[in-house]
């Protein structure tokens, strides 16, 4: 994946940050299990994301990879701070 961006209505939004690869690995054994290494793919951060249905777009080697996000979608996706 080179890019993502964000597709509805009101337009594309392209990402204000983006965040490479990165490794991890546990310092500390728990009950003596080695934690995995684990890798995290590339994180991109947006300002904002548009109201109601939208695409998020990959970019890749092979072309553009369209993943459609409803609104019901977005509200199991997406937890709210201090909803009650």
């Amino acid at each position: 994946m080179s890019s993502l961006s964000v597709r509805s209505r009101e337009g594309e939004i392209r990402p204000v940050a983006e965040r490479r690869a990165t490794l991890f690995l546990g310092t500390v054994p728990s009950h003596g299990i080695i934690p995995p290494l684990r890798q995290r793919y590339p994180e991109f951060l947006f300002d904002s994301l548009p109201k109601g249905d939208f695409d998020v777009v990959l970019h890749t080697n092979q072309g553009l990879q369209h993943y459609r996000i409803s609104e019901k979608d977005r509200a199991k996706l997406i937890p709210v701070c201090n909803k009650r």
